[in-house]
């Protein structure tokens, strides 16, 4: 027997379809005594029995929430050769890359000691060719046809 959440309770607006390979809980209805089943995952929520439409609520302990990973620590740094901002694994840290832009290997920091990028010494400008004389010439007559 397939349970529809109570029209009161939050669930109903969220219809959800048990997955085959789901823990099925099976009970009695508080009410008429009407043999009951439900997934798993819908422990505590309310429903109306389909025999005396009466609220029941799933019975059982709600299973803990899984631990979600924790988010990589990243170091952020600048790449000694090109200035490039880098991101790594914090698991790198202390070791040498190479820069994926400019193939410089780099020292990755310890976290938190994101070294400043390294101000490379300005080229000297380029001195410019003087531009060519400029030559008064005639003006082109015009020519007769």
């Amino acid at each position: 027997m397939t349970l529809v959440p109570a029209a009161d309770s939050e669930q109903a607006a969220k219809p959800e379809i048990a997955s085959v390979h789901e823990e099925i809980i099976k009970f009695f209805c508080m009410h008429c005594g009407q043999k009951l089943s439900s997934p798993a995952a819908f422990v505590g929520r309310s429903f109306d029995c389909p025999s005396c439409a009466k609220s029941n609520q799933v019975p059982g302990e709600k299973p803990a929430e899984p631990a979600r990973p924790q988010p990589k620590e990243l170091i952020k740094f600048f790449c000694c050769g090109c200035g490039q901002k880098l991101s790594v694994d914090g698991k790198i840290a202390g070791h040498t890359i190479d820069c994926p832009i400019c193939s410089a290997p780099t020292k990755v920091p310890e976290p938190g000691k994101m070294p400043a990028p390294e101000a490379k010494p300005a080229a000297p400008a380029a001195a410019k060719p003087p531009l060519p004389p400029v030559v008064n010439r005639p003006a082109a007559s015009p020519v007769a046809k």
